[in-house]
Parts: C-alpha cells; sequence; structure tokens
C-alpha cells in the first residue's frame, strides 16, 4: 500500500454532488440494470428504516473525480433478544484505472471508523470471491465460512433439464408420480390461509416481536423494515 502522505486521494462521507459520479462507477461494474438507476440509489441507500447509508468516496485531490466507494448499510438486528445497530458491508468499488492505491482498504478502515462513531456494534458480508480475500486480511473481517444453497423446485416440468436422464424419460405423468419423491408431498392445510396483502401492519410488529427472543441473531423485520423491503 503507497504511503498516506503520498496517496493521490483523499476519503470523505459522499455528498449529493457525488451521487451522478457514484451511479456512473456502479454502472461500470454491473450495467445498466434496474439496480443501478437513481431511484434504487435514493430507496436502498436513503430511505432505509435503520438509517442512512454509511457511504465514504475516494476523490483525486487534484481534479476530485471519484476513484472508489466503500458502503455500509445499516441493519437493525436482535441479538439474544437485544436490539443491536448493525450493517451490512458490500458494493465496495473501486474504478479499475485506480487499482493498487490502496483505495479499498483505506475507505473500508474510515467508513468502519465512521460506522463506530455512530455507535454501529457489527459489520458483516456476504462477499463474492473477489472481495473475500481483501476483507479478511486487509480489513480485519473473520472468515465464518460458506453459506450454505436452499434449493427447492417448484414445478418439476420446468426443471427437467437438470434431472437425470432416466428423470426425464419418465416424461410428464412420470415426474408427476415421482414428484412426492423428489420434490416432497404437499402439506394438508390447517386452520390458516394464504392471501394477498397490501401493507404490513402492526401484527407484523407483533410476529416479530414473539421471534425476536428465540433466535442467536436475527435482523429487523418489522412492519417498517418489511414495507420498505418488499413494498419500497
Amino acid at each position: 500500500m503507497p504511503d498516506p502522505k503520498e496517496r493521490l486521494w483523499t476519503a470523505g462521507a459522499y455528498t449529493e454532488e457525488d451521487v451522478p459520479s457514484l451511479l456512473a462507477l456502479i454502472r461500470s461494474y454491473y450495467g445498466d440494470i434496474d439496480t443501478t438507476s437513481e431511484a434504487f440509489f435514493r430507496w436502498q441507500y436513503e430511505a432505509n428504516p435503520s438509517g442512512r447509508v454509511i457511504l465514504w468516496v475516494a476523490r483525486h485531490k487534484e481534479t476530485g473525480a471519484v476513484m472508489g466507494q466503500h458502503v455500509l448499510l445499516p441493519m437493525g438486528a436482535s441479538v439474544s433478544g437485544r436490539d443491536v445497530q448493525g450493517v451490512l458491508s458490500f458494493n465496495a468499488l473501486v474504478e479499475p484505472t485506480y487499482h493498487q492505491q490502496g483505495i479499498l482498504s483505506g475507505l473500508g478502515d474510515a467508513c468502519n471508523d465512521a460506522a463506530r462513531d455512530q455507535g454501529v456494534g457489527l459489520s458483516y458480508g456476504i462477499p463474492n470471491p473477489n472481495s473475500r480475500g481483501p476483507r479478511t486480511k486487509r480489513l480485519g473481517y473473520h472468515d465464518l465460512g460458506d453459506l450454505d444453497l436452499l434449493v427447492r423446485i417448484v414445478r418439476p416440468s420446468a426443471a427437467a433439464s437438470i434431472l437425470p436422464a432416466w428423470a426425464r424419460g419418465l416424461g410428464s405423468l412420470g415426474l408427476g408420480l415421482l414428484r412426492p419423491v423428489l420434490f416432497g408431498a404437499a402439506r394438508a392445510r390447517e386452520n390458516w390461509e394464504v392471501r394477498e396483502i397490501q401493507e404490513y401492519g402492526p401484527e407484523f410488529d407483533t410476529l416479530y416481536g414473539a421471534f425476536r427472543g428465540r433466535y442467536g441473531a436475527l435482523i429487523r423485520r418489522d412492519a417498517a423494515h418489511l414495507g420498505w423491503r418488499y413494498q419500497g
């Protein structure tokens, strides 16, 4: 990492003037898709019930150009029944022209310091293979292992291509007969029904309250957070 005195960039919290450049940086990695739009940016980073995003930016000392970003998204949680303020570390990006200048680790440290000053007690992430090493080696994150990928096929005919050849050869009738064996039998409904809702009301606060003490750690799922997450 270059000596801090020789850095060509400075770190600071993002401002409204940075938004167009940040969107351009995000699109350069992911393309022009829904999740790189300004509307999504405003929703995810500014409308979160757990608080405004902690986003630090690296700017070129001479030109002021945005060189990279580090993002900590506030995530309310319950740990052993006690409310805590955590953050999800994700979307750390550096403009490829400015790689190998210590921006990733420098921004990460500054961003984590800012989060600590705001009373955040926990930062966690689900990194991709490219960022896993830098987060554990440079930013002090502890690797807790891999997450299991859980898959359930809900329509066997549509997923026939991933079944063994002998199963595909049975045709739709054979797949129908094998459905309980391969995918589990349907459960009978007893005293409950599935219905569409228009909004998340106080009953969801009650549900979250009933479960928050049953888990070692549980991301906040009250009405406000569910409404933000699924209804925008």
